[in-house]
């Protein structure tokens, strides 16, 4: 994102205490069912570990993220986009592709990428549906209409998103993956708004 971002760093968002999202309870829900869909995706056992919670905004979420990024937005079932968004980090990326290819990483993490190519956003993609079947499945309880999140395209430039409101406060739950000894971070930005 540009340098000109209005918001001031030091400054922290405040979620009321009737707010009706549950970081936690979410968590729980949404890890259950990603373990089992990606396990069977990998045919591999995995580990997904919460590493923090916490409340932002929207632009300092695009501030800081990873370039080139692996950033997932989010429609409704009408075709909306929604503040929501999933962002892998590069090295989770580069991670499981390695492992779909039948990588066995005894030496330790793989090379990031500096640049995705065709290619390996088509593995990534593999990932996908499994990340949104658990999103709707943990989402449901605090949502007060029947909402459906499906994908839209990866970006791999943050820029690219142009009509976010970047003083939107937001949830922003952060995950890390292990797997056959190798790990990666991702994370889920919700927008508060999105419950209302």
């Amino acid at each position: 994102m540009s340098d000109d971002n209005p918001l001031i760093s030091n400054i922290k968002p405040i979620i009321p205490k009737d707010h009706p999202f549950d970081p936690s309870a979410f968590s729980l829900s949404f890890l259950r069912i990603l373990r089992m869909n990606w396990s069977k995706v990998l045919k591999k056992n995995l580990a997904i570990n919460e590493s923090s919670t916490e409340a932002s905004f929207l632009g300092e979420f695009f501030d800081g993220l990873s370039s080139p990024c692996l950033l997932i937005p989010a429609n409704d079932s009408l075709g909306k986009p929604q503040s929501v968004y999933f962002h892998l980090s590069n090295q989770l990326g580069t991670n499981l592709i390695d492992l779909s290819l039948g990588g066995t990483n005894k030496y330790g993490q793989t090379e990031e990428r500096s640049e995705w190519q065709n290619f390996d956003l088509k593995v990534i993609e593999s990932y996908i549906p499994a990340l949104f079947d658990s999103l709707n499945s943990g989402l449901k309880p605090f949502l007060k209409k029947n909402i459906i999140l499906a994908q839209v395209p990866i970006q791999t430039n943050s820029q690219l998103i142009k009509s976010a409101n970047l003083k939107e406060i937001v949830f922003l739950l952060d995950w890390e993956v292990n797997v056959d000894g190798i790990s990666g971070k991702f994370c889920l930005c919700l927008g508060s708004g999105f419950f209302g």
